[in-house]
C-alpha cells in the first residue's frame, strides 16, 4: 500500500461542515492513474483497481483479508485481525504465494488509543517496537528507538473521508488509529486540503522541503 501514502495539493473550497448528504469515495486519482472503488451491500470496500492493479477486501466476522495482483500477478495477502470496536490487534502481510515471506504487527491499545506496535518478520527473529503519544484523542507522536516523529493536526476540522490518515487506512482494509481531526503534517511533511461545495476533501497534498509534491484527488458518490 505504499504506494498510496504520498499524496498533492489543489486550492480549497468553501468548508461546509453541516453535510446533508452522505457520500464515499468511488474514486481517486494519484500519479495520473484512476482507481475505482466498489462497495458491498454493508458500505465496506470489496475492491479497489485500476487497468493493471486490483485489491480485493474479504470480510468474515473479525477477520479481512485483503489481497494484491499487478498485472495479474500476486503482490500480497494482508490478513487482519480486528477487535470489537473495529481497530487492528494483528496484521500479517504475505509477500509471496506460499505465505512463508511476511512480517507481521500486533497492536496494543489504551480503549481506542494505540499504544504500542510490535513488528516481527521471516527473515530473521528481531522485533521492531513502536510506541505512540496522543493528546486530546489525536496521537501526537511516534517513537522507534531513539528517534520520534512529531504529528500536528488541524483542531477546528473533525476527521472525515479523504483525510491522508482515514485515506490511508481505508485502503490497507484496516484501522489502527483513530484520531479526532484531520492530520496536517508528519514530521517534516505538511498537507494541505482542498474541499468541494459540499465539505468533502476533494484533495490531498503531501510535501517537504526540497521535493516535489505528490496529489491525490477523489470523486464521491453521494446519498
Amino acid at each position: 500500500m505504499c504506494a498510496f501514502v504520498i499524496v498533492t495539493g489543489f486550492s480549497a473550497c468553501k468548508k461546509d461542515k453541516d453535510k446533508k448528504t452522505d457520500c464515499r469515495i468511488s474514486a481517486f486519482t494519484i500519479a495520473g492513474q484512476v482507481y475505482n472503488v466498489l462497495y458491498n451491500g454493508n458500505g465496506k470496500p470489496i475492491s479497489v483497481a485500476n487497468s493493471s492493479f486490483s485489491q480485493t477486501y474479504d470480510y468474515s466476522g473479525n477477520t479481512t483479508v485483503v489481497t494484491s495482483l499487478n498485472a495479474g500477478t500476486f503482490s500480497s495477502k494482508v490478513i487482519i485481525t480486528n477487535n470489537a470496536t473495529g481497530l487492528a490487534t494483528n496484521v500479517r502481510t504475505e509477500s509471496n504465494s506460499s505465505g512463508t515471506a511476511w512480517t507481521n504487527d500486533a497492536y496494543e491499545y489504551n480503549g481506542d488509543e494505540l499504544a504500542k506496535q510490535t513488528s516481527t518478520r521471516s527473515s530473521d527473529t528481531s522485533r521492531g517496537i513502536i510506541t505512540y503519544t496522543w493528546f486530546n484523542h489525536n496521537m501526537i507522536s511516534q517513537r522507534t528507538g531513539s528517534s520520534v516523529t512529531v504529528w500536528d493536526y488541524d483542531a477546528s476540522t473533525a476527521r472525515q473521508k479523504g483525510d491522508y490518515l482515514d485515506f490511508f487506512q481505508f485502503l490497507s482494509g484496516y484501522e489502527y488509529l483513530r484520531t479526532r481531526n484531520i492530520v496536517k503534517s508528519i514530521g517534516n511533511s505538511t498537507l494541505t486540503y482542498g474541499f468541494d461545495i459540499e465539505g468533502n476533501i476533494s484533495s490531498v497534498s503531501i510535501g517537504s522541503t526540497g521535493a516535489t509534491p505528490t496529489s491525490i484527488n477523489y470523486q464521491y458518490e453521494c446519498n
